[in-house]
């Protein structure tokens, strides 16, 4: 397999067993850390991304900030939320800032917030992916949708949460109204059994 897959990629091998001994010790190293700190984030990336990276036709910063931000959508999602300081971390290949510091402690430095917005508008500006900022502070990415669409998407999702939270406070003072109407008619009812006691002890 690691034949075939190295004449897919066009790499030259010169040692299989160096690369075996390496994948070897990879496996040790991805088995510990999972152990530690249990599963970790992955991502797809394109074999002529890669190679252009490797080779560097592209710029490796632009490619861990991609891998960021695939890692943080995963398969499933169509588009998620994501900050500038997860993306720092994810970048680096850590899910976490509390990973990172047990990992690294304050040994690595890690993008600004202003290198790394500078990359992402690099990035959206080669239709990597689709982005939409929502009241100018929440940033919701996408790799399946471009920019309109992602906008549609997030406005029919919030209009049907809101919509959500109106039957529920619709549902709750529901409840709390038949609650109370039903409190009401057992003093009532409580009320009427005891006057007519005392109508019976004067009669």
């Amino acid at each position: 397999m690691m034949i075939q897959l190295t004449k897919k990629l066009k790499i030259k091998i010169k040692s299989f067993a160096r690369i075996k001994e390496l994948g070897s010790l990879m496996k040790i190293y991805v088995h510990n850390y999972t152990e530690k700190y249990g599963d970790d984030a992955y991502c797809r990336v394109g074999k002529d991304l890669l190679m252009d990276t490797l080779h560097k036709r592209f710029d490796y910063n632009c490619f861990a900030v991609l891998c960021a931000i695939s890692s943080v959508l995963g398969k499933r999602s169509e588009y998620k939320r994501i900050t500038k300081s997860k993306i720092a971390y994810r970048m680096l290949g850590y899910k976490s800032k509390e990973i990172f510091i047990c990992e690294n402690g304050n040994r690595v430095n890690i993008l600004t917030k202003r290198q790394i917005e500078r990359i992402i508008k690099k990035l959206h500006s080669k239709g990597f992916f689709g982005k939409f900022t929502y009241a100018k502070r929440i940033t919701y990415y996408s790799t399946r949708l471009d920019d309109e669409q992602l906008r549609k998407r997030v406005l029919q999702n919030k209009l049907m949460f809101e919509k959500n939270k109106l039957v529920d406070a619709d549902n709750e003072y529901s409840i709390l109204i038949k609650n109370q109407i039903a409190l009401l008619r057992k003093r009532h009812l409580l009320k009427g059994l005891t006057n007519g006691a005392h109508n019976g002890k004067l009669n």
